[in-house]
């Protein structure tokens, strides 16, 4: 009896296990992530979950008795029709897909699918697809794509302009100092492959400063990019390993990370051998004609001397006037002339210097003096002057001041006035000249300072000279260990400034006792 309860409490149950699993699967499907689409064999959709609105936003019942190659994205038709047929070819066929399909607003989705067929089962007689949605993992996937292929274009860009640059460039790493990079142009320009090497181990030839002293290893411009430092136009000379030599002009910078970091370290090198002869054939020759010039000048200002001397006592004013004139001329040119002999002893390091302890606040008033005598145009203004002693070249430091305010008479022809000041700063004594002329733009600050540089001319002047004048200078304020700069708007003058080491007072009487 119990056994037949038993027996007939099983049957009882059965059909509500059976309810409640199908319940249970049915809230699996509807309740799914990924869409489960039931079609026939003409590809008609015959049920889809309810997921189907999150990923497509149609409900299933608007995609119930739609083809299901009516939503596949044009392009992509062909081929998933393609995989349906493949699908119907034999029974329990299981293949996957990715295509994609037009959304309800119009957009198109990318879905991935797995396409079961199970047409000959009498329980679901359908195609039975999983699909769910990649389009972000797509997307993901073509931007990382582009980005590789944009990368990979500018990496061929880069390998392009290094192998097309007329320059060398090397990379250091500033961790380990290896040398990570090198172009092509190194090897031609140095004889002889620079990887793999470390950065202060060159040993493919030696470089030498222009004076000829040897590069030491804490002046190589890459390894002080290391350190921070930015090397610009430096010049070597470099005495490759077979014998050969050239000029380098070399530039060098570090490369810092996000952060500010240093990483690496960038330096590029030309080679400038062909400008550097034809410099030393230049200077040659300016001091062939400036020598060859001298005597004739020399023998010329005697005879203007004692013609003149004639004719005050044949008191012949009006040639007396002429020949002053000449005499003025003879003046300029002779002036030239030593400039350009200075130049030629600037650059075979032949100039002479005469140093001795002096009044640098005497010999301003001195200087200004003189010029104030050469010219009617302008008023030369000396502000109170700090008493200053300095160990000097006298009449050196004279031809500089001599030069920058007759500069500043010449280039500010339309105003009446040049301003002269001297300060004392710590160690230093700076003196400064200042015009109200046009000014000097920003770009021109530095190469003004270059041999025969000049800044073009303006509309309403053009001011000659050969440009050497600051030049020289410039040479003879580093030669005493000082500086020569410039500060300068257009439209608002210039003021040049040179500062020189001071003496305090007990150095004085130490000098010249």
């Amino acid at each position: 009896m119990a056994a037949s309860s038993r027996k007939s409490g099983k049957r009882a149950d059965q059909p509500k296990t059976c309810k409640r699993s199908d319940k249970n699967f049915r809230a699996l499907i509807e309740n799914s992530f990924d869409v489960i689409v039931l079609q026939n064999e003409r590809g008609d959709i015959l049920y889809a979950s309810p997921s189907i609105t999150r990923i497509l936003g149609y409900t299933p019942d608007e995609l119930v008795g739609v083809n299901g190659s009516h939503v596949v994205h044009p392009a992509d038709k062909r081929y998933s029709i393609e995989t349906f047929n493949r699908l119907l070819v034999e029974p329990d066929t299981q293949l996957a897909a990715c295509f994609r399909v037009r959304h309800k607003d119009g957009s198109w989705r990318v879905v991935e699918g797995v396409w079961k067929n199970l047409l000959d089962n009498p329980d679901i007689n359908a195609v039975v697809i999983n699909l769910h949605d990649i389009t972000e993992h797509q997307q993901v996937i073509q931007a990382h794509k582009q980005l590789v292929e944009q990368l990979e274009a500018e990496r061929t860009l880069l390998r392009e302009i290094l192998r097309q640059m007329p320059s060398g460039v090397v990379v250091a790493d500033a961790s380990t100092g290896n040398i990570i990079l090198s172009n092509e142009r190194v090897k031609e320009l140095i004889h002889s492959d620079i990887l793999p090497v470390q950065a202060g181990q060159y040993t493919q030839g030696t470089t030498y400063h222009l004076d000829g002293s040897p590069i030491q290893a804490y002046e190589w411009s890459l390894l002080r990019a290391m350190q921070g430092e930015v090397a610009q136009n430096e010049e070597r000379l470099y005495i490759r390993k077979d014998g050969t030599q050239c000029y380098f002009n070399i530039n060098a910078t570090p490369i810092r990370d996000k952060n500010g970091n240093i990483i690496a370290a960038l330096v590029s090198f030309y080679d400038i051998t062909l400008r550097k002869e034809l410099d030393k054939r230049k200077d040659e020759f300016i001091t062939l004609a400036s020598h060859e010039l001298k005597t004739p000048l020399t023998s010329l200002k005697g005879f203007t001397y004692l013609l003149t001397r004639h004719l005050r006592q044949q008191n012949d004013q009006n040639a007396l006037y002429f020949l002053l004139r000449m005499d003025s001329q003879i003046n300029k040119l002779t002036r030239l002339v030593n400039d350009l002999l200075d130049v030629s002893r600037l650059q075979t390091g032949k100039m002479l210097y005469r140093k001795e302890v002096f009044a640098l606040h005497e010999l301003v008033k001195e200087i200004v003096e003189n010029v104030q005598g050469t010219t009617q145009t302008h008023s030369l203004i000396v502000e109170p002057l700090p008493a200053a002693h300095i160990e000097a070249d006298r009449d050196r430091i004279g031809q500089v001041l001599v030069n920058l305010l007759s500069n500043a008479i010449k280039y500010s022809p339309l105003a009446n006035k040049v301003t002269v000041r001297m300060a004392i700063d710590g160690d230093y004594v700076t003196v400064s000249v200042q015009d109200f002329g046009p000014g000097i733009a920003p770009e021109h600050h530095q190469q003004i300072f270059e041999r025969f540089y000049q800044v073009s001319p303006t509309t309403q002047h053009n001011y000659p000279g050969l440009g050497i004048g600051l030049y020289i200078s410039n040479q003879i304020i580093k030669e005493h260990q000082g500086k020569l700069w410039l500060e300068s708007e257009p439209g608002q003058g210039a003021t040049f400034h040179f500062s020189l080491p001071a003496l305090h007072e007990k150095n004085v009487l130490d000098k010249n006792r």
